[in-house]
């Protein structure tokens, strides 16, 4: 991991098929308040991030280009995407993965954020904003 900033890799493990997406649902039952939740913080609790760390990742989800619109927007599909997970079914395939792509022509955070979905398996796309690290 590149300081306190999870990659790419780390946050689609935690929305991963089996266990990490069923402790992510875990997670997100725990903390949401409303069915609503901090942005970043599934992934700041499932790498079980201090205050420290969590600061750091927050920071620089908003220096990133990652504004209220954008995040509301991805949390909504993450809330869909868990509310689809049993997490008591060991034999869950509920997976979501996550894909940046910067189209060439489009401003930076102009671009939207998709769903998509094939059986078990969902991606949010996320266009024109800064990816984590590889």
């Amino acid at each position: 991991m590149g300081g306190y900033i999870p990659t790419q890799r780390d946050i689609n493990h935690h929305f991963s098929a089996g266990a990490p997406i069923r402790r992510t649902r875990r997670i997100y039952d725990r903390i949401s308040n409303n069915k609503d939740y901090k942005f970043g913080e599934l992934t700041s609790l499932f790498l079980r991030y201090d205050e420290d760390e969590d600061a750091v990742w927050q920071n620089q989800i908003t220096s990133n280009g990652y504004n209220q619109g954008y995040t509301d927007l991805i949390k909504k599909y993450v809330i869909e995407v868990l509310s689809m997970v049993d997490p008591t079914d060991l034999k869950s395939q509920v997976s979501l993965t996550f894909v940046w792509i910067n189209p060439t022509g489009n401003p930076p955070g102009t671009a939207p954020v998709t769903l998509s979905q094939t059986s078990d398996a969902f991606t949010i796309t996320i266009s024109g904003l800064r990816a984590p690290p590889t």
